[in-house]
């Protein structure tokens, strides 16, 4: 297949993974209401939980939730409608009940068990001064009745707690102006998303030389869904020029889409193991805060919480996610991850060894992705100061480099060396 037709094969594939139906603003027949796993769409984090309520409002009406903050690493709420991302809130940002704490506070206590907090939405639009704490705004102030789209995202949820929720989901109700519940939604269902799988291969499919990545690989600043996917024309066989020309135009575009988190940075690159069927990627490691065994009290670091992710481009889903804790750190700061198909995967990219390992399909189509969360402002190289297209050199060693190997002998022969 030519560098033209894999384009073009490629960009119906995602342009048919991107038909994404937003549910509608106006309510009309009375719906049920209750939490529901977004799924394993938009590339997400499999360590995270996405778990997504649209409630019924009616004139007059607020929405109110009660919840436990989660025992995990982060959470978060976000309003979605037909223009995508509105208003948000995270754990930090939240103000607890009275007798209770918020354990996402830098030096809390993890473990209280005096952990509620509540809070209200309402529509229209957010005030220019003034908001009331623990408040978000619907954004549909031109519309009586509406349908509200509430995204809760829990990350890193700790060993010991429920791995779907991190403590139990929270109450939404709708209110009256009296503060009279009209309705609870009760109506729950789902756990834990699974990652998917990569899809198998026509014989002679690992064959196609594919005009998709470049060797090395190059990683790229999320800015926005047009300028994700004009990856696509960066490659070896086609150059840079186009996809320069191509990803500054794009970049000035409305930022966001996919989905994306406000508090997340990412980054991405395309890999194709016909450069080679092992990659292995060496990188300074953030500091975070470390969380997952249950540790209290709340740390600080250059980020809250980092991970990198094998995605499938054509369906947007998920394969397998690292989170920092899992990733073995050298004691000069850094790490290395071997990415392969699971039939090629070395015997020393291993813990063992110092190695942590993630999945990678044999044809062209694999994405990796790396998150930095609430970078602290002092964190200069971290992925959100990174500039478009120069991403080497504004995130220095916390840009990972990578090398493509023949096969899982070329890198086994490399050695072994435990932490």
């Amino acid at each position: 297949m030519n560098g033209r037709r894999t384009i073009a094969a490629l960009a119906i594939l995602v342009t048919t993974a991107l038909q994404i139906v937003q549910p509608t603003a106006r309510l009309g027949a009375d719906p049920g209401c209750g939490w529901s796993p977004v799924g394993n769409t938009l590339f997400p984090d499999l360590n995270a939980r996405y778990w997504k309520i649209v409630v019924p409002l009616r004139s007059g009406q607020q929405i109110r939730i009660s919840g436990q903050f989660p025992h995990a690493r982060y959470m978060a709420y976000a309003l979605q409608g037909p223009g995508g991302s509105g208003d948000a809130v995270h754990d930090t940002a939240i103000t607890p009940d009275a007798g209770s704490s918020n354990p996402f506070l830098a030096g809390a206590d993890r473990n209280t068990t005096a952990r509620s907090y509540s809070l209200r939405i309402a529509p229209g639009t957010a005030p220019a001064s003034g908001r009331p704490v623990n408040t978000l705004y619907s954004g549909e102030g031109a519309i009586a009745e509406h349908l509200v789209t509430i995204i809760y995202r829990i990350y890193d949820v700790d060993a010991a707690a429920d791995q779907a929720t991190g403590g139990g989901l929270p109450t939404v109700a709708t209110v009256d102006a009296a503060g009279t519940v009209a309705r609870t939604c009760t109506d729950n269902h789902g756990g834990v998303t699974p990652g998917a799988s990569f899809a198998p291969v026509p014989a002679g499919g690992d064959r196609t030389i594919g005009a998709v990545g470049t060797n090395p690989p190059s990683w790229q600043k999320f800015v926005n869904t047009a300028t994700v996917y004009t990856q696509i024309l960066h490659s070896d066989l086609l150059g840079d020029a186009i996809y320069d020309r191509v990803s500054t135009a794009t970049s000035s575009g409305a930022a966001g889409g996919l989905g994306a988190n406000v508090d997340n940075q990412y980054v991405s690159t395309l890999l194709n193991p016909n450069y080679g069927r092992v990659l292995a990627l060496t990188a300074a490691m953030p500091t975070h805060p470390d969380t997952y065994q249950g540790q209290s009290p709340m740390g600080a670091g250059q980020v809250r919480y980092w991970s990198m992710c094998t995605e499938i481009l054509a369906t947007t889903q998920a394969v397998r996610c690292l989170p920092d804790h899992a990733v073995p750190v050298r004691a000069d700061g850094t790490f290395t991850i071997v990415v392969s198909a699971p039939q090629d995967r070395p015997r020393n990219a291993s813990e063992a060894c110092g190695v942590a390992w993630l999945p990678m399909g044999t044809v062209p189509g694999t994405v990796l992705l790396m998150r930095n969360m609430l970078a602290d402002p002092g964190f200069a190289q971290g992925i959100g100061n990174a500039e478009l297209n120069h991403e080497a050199d504004t995130m220095g060693a916390y840009y990972p480099r990578g090398q493509y190997f023949r096969d899982a002998a070329a890198y086994e022969a490399t050695g072994c060396t435990s932490r």
